[in-house]
């Protein structure tokens, strides 16, 4: 009884397991599809533009300093010329995009060094442009929460001597060139931990810009400058995107499907394991008992035919006793009769001669 208390109870703990182990995959199964996909692309709006702190600065030198009569009108002329040259005109500036994040992963930007500003000025040697260096750029740091938006703000100064400035004020429009060292922290919770991703790189971002008016065309990042191709400062502005960087995607969702994987196996294997056991347990001791019952009734026949063998086997004896004249002692069998039993416990001796014939053959 014992033992079958033990077996029912080891049943039911293993049934209580297989119950945590479909729950175990249950959870592993809601987590996969929470993170399915690891990553959609965060769509941000046309760039504002913001100009800030004009300064110029005029070095004040007389036109005797640089070489120009005072009393002549044309070296007068030149001299004005000089000094706007020497002029330096200084600015901030900087864009900002609303970008909305549609994942389950928290995103913050930044820069790890300041970047470099540059103009595509006319290269008299070649025709061609040149890409002339007028300032830095940077990221200030912005988080963009799971779910939520936040303004990526891109920062810009320039510091252009008089003669580019001048130039740049002539002209319709002025390809502004800089590049961009960010650094990208995505966080996502896994299970209820926390795995952060940190990927770091350069952007080369172009746009054209009026800087009479202060206006700018719509802005376009590649990997490299020589696959820019920066639209008009007319251009229809399309929607900005942050696709983040297919390596790091492809290595987070390798490490989603791999981890969720062993958890849902584990817990299937658990969850059908379990109960298979049990019922095994089960079916093996029915099957203990049964065998135990059959065993318990061929042992009953076998008792019931061996008392005509062990009779028999005693007229043999008793011939074989005859013939060597010696009369054998018969066993002492219990019997179900008391009385029976009392008279076979007096000793007895066989009269061979009473139940065999002349040949020494055995009679009634």
């Amino acid at each position: 009884m014992a033992s079958q208390v033990t077996l029912y109870a080891c049943a039911g703990l293993m049934l209580l397991i297989a119950c945590g182990g479909f729950a175990l995959f249950g959870v592993a199964f809601a987590e996969r599809n929470r993170l399915d996909p690891f990553w959609e692309v965060m769509v941000c709006t046309t760039n504002d533009v913001y100009v800030s702190d004009r300064t110029q600065k005029t070095p004040s030198y007389t036109p005797e300093q640089l070489g120009f009569d005072s009393s002549d009108a044309t070296d007068m002329s030149n001299y004005a010329l000089a000094l706007q040259a020497m002029t330096i005109s200084s600015f901030h500036g900087w864009t900002s995009k609303l970008c909305v994040n549609p994942n389950q992963v928290n995103v913050d930007t930044g820069t790890t060094v300041n970047g470099s500003v540059w103009v595509e000025y006319p290269d008299t040697t070649t025709g061609g442009y040149q890409l002339l260096p007028v300032g830095e750029s940077w990221i200030p740091a912005t988080n963009f929460p799971i779910g939520g938006s936040g303004a990526a703000l891109t920062w810009n100064t320039f510091s252009i001597n008089g003669s580019v400035a001048y130039w740049a004020t002539l002209q319709p429009s002025v390809t502004v060139i800089s590049t961009l060292h960010y650094k990208t922290t995505s966080t996502v919770t896994f299970f209820g931990s926390e795995i952060s991703s940190v990927s770091e790189g350069i952007s080369w971002c172009g746009y054209k810009a009026n800087f009479l008016t202060s206006t700018m065309g719509p802005t376009t990042c590649e990997d490299t400058y020589e696959e820019l191709v920066i639209p008009e400062i007319d251009a229809e502005g399309e929607p900005d995107k942050m696709e983040g960087t297919k390596k790091d995607i492809e290595n987070s969702e390798k490490l989603r499907d791999l981890v969720c994987g062993l958890i849902m196996a584990v817990g299937l294997l658990i969850g059908l394991g379990c109960p298979s056991c049990a019922a095994l347990m089960i079916w093996r001791s029915l099957r203990s008992k049964r065998a135990q019952r059959l065993t318990d009734s061929k042992s009953g026949d076998t008792l019931d035919g061996s008392n005509e063998t062990d009779a028999n086997r005693d007229l043999e004896d008793a011939a074989t006793a005859k013939q060597a004249g010696t009369v054998p002692q018969p066993e002492k069998k219990m019997l179900e009769d008391p009385k029976r039993q009392a008279e076979d416990e007096e000793e007895q001796v066989w009269d061979v001669d009473a139940y065999t014939d002349a040949d020494g053959r055995w009679t009634t």
